[in-house]
């Protein structure tokens, strides 16, 4: 049975992956996250996503305060496995 609702990978999509890929390679990162989507995002004044929030918040300064998460010590460090007593 053919799938009638396959959808092909548009150039902006294509874009904005290829934009997180580089923004994840020059954080020193071997993954990309949903974190550097957003930047990938946010880096395109085009982008739905990025023109919603320019009336709450400058997109800049989204980005600034990512970018100092993303380059915090305590960011991408391996966590401890807390396991919860029963309640």
């Amino acid at each position: 049975m053919a799938d009638d609702h396959v959808q092909t990978a548009t150039p902006r999509y294509l874009s904005i992956l290829d934009e997180a890929g580089r923004i994840a390679s020059e954080l020193g990162h071997g993954y990309v996250g949903v974190e550097h989507l957003f930047l990938a995002i946010l880096a395109d004044p085009r982008a739905v996503p990025t023109q919603v929030l320019t009336n709450f918040v400058p997109p800049e300064q989204v980005t600034a305060a990512l970018h100092d998460l993303l380059s915090s010590p305590g960011y991408n460090t391996p966590t401890r496995n807390v396991v919860f007593p029963p309640e």
